[in-house]
């Protein structure tokens, strides 16, 4: 498949989604919310969702110039809404409510891929994802996968000079910090899976080499012992 026919059916599906009041609908969780709405209709627009994010993820499309600012108020601003308000309520949901896992991992796998490319975090500064994502970070009930894209989109963003000061700005060192005492070294999954704690680990300290200044960086470890 050629370079243009990739980006072709890349915002071909983009433009659909936006232009799809029901699949907008139930990102907006004003589908799910209505009691008169059929649950098949629901399920259907879950599945055809993943498969729209499944399809943008496989395209690996490569971005330029500003290829999403059409889509910063409407479709990305909706992506993080979903997220997080999925997140907020996961921590009290039964396991049979958790349908919208694998939707929400292609989500964050659709955000990492697309932050990869740096132009493209002015337009994530814009809809508050760097403090987002950090408010995520923070959730100590998330899976290992969840962290692992989370942590991707904002090694991203720390990547960008702009994004480096907003994450340092909402205190991005002491949440990374944080993190790794309080869920990489308890987390069960962690500890299973020594492959993903080995690169999330990686991460985390690429994002503290971008965010901190290297003099205190360098006290950091002094006063840690490392």
């Amino acid at each position: 498949m050629t370079i243009k026919t990739q980006r072709k059916i890349f915002f071909s599906l983009l433009n659909e989604l936006n232009s799809s009041t029901r699949l907008i609908s139930y990102l907006q969780n004003t589908m799910s919310n209505d009691k008169d709405t059929d649950y098949v209709l629901i399920n259907n627009c879950s599945f055809l969702l993943y498969a729209i994010f499944q399809i943008l993820n496989d395209l690996r499309v490569k971005l330029i110039d500003n290829d999403l600012e059409t889509y910063q108020n409407t479709l990305l601003t909706l992506f993080i809404t979903f997220i997080n308000e999925y997140f907020i309520k996961k921590e009290h949901l039964r396991v049979n409510e958790k349908q919208n896992d694998i939707l929400i991992k292609e989500i964050l796998y659709f955000i990492w891929n697309i932050t990869d490319k740096t132009l493209t975090i002015p337009i994530f500064i814009n809809i508050n994802c760097p403090q987002i994502c950090l408010q995520w970070l923070s959730l100590s009930y998330l899976n290992s996968y969840e962290y692992k894209c989370i942590i991707g989109i904002l090694n991203n963003i720390a990547r960008h000079d702009n994004g480096a000061i907003i994450l340092n700005k909402f205190d991005c060192a002491k949440i990374v910090h944080q993190f790794k005492n309080e869920v990489l070294n308890i987390n069960i999954d962690f500890i299973i899976n020594k492959d993903i704690r080995s690169v999330i680990s990686l991460l985390l300290d690429l994002i503290l080499i971008l965010v901190v200044d290297p003099d205190e960086l360098y006290a950091d470890e002094i006063n840690n012992g490392t």
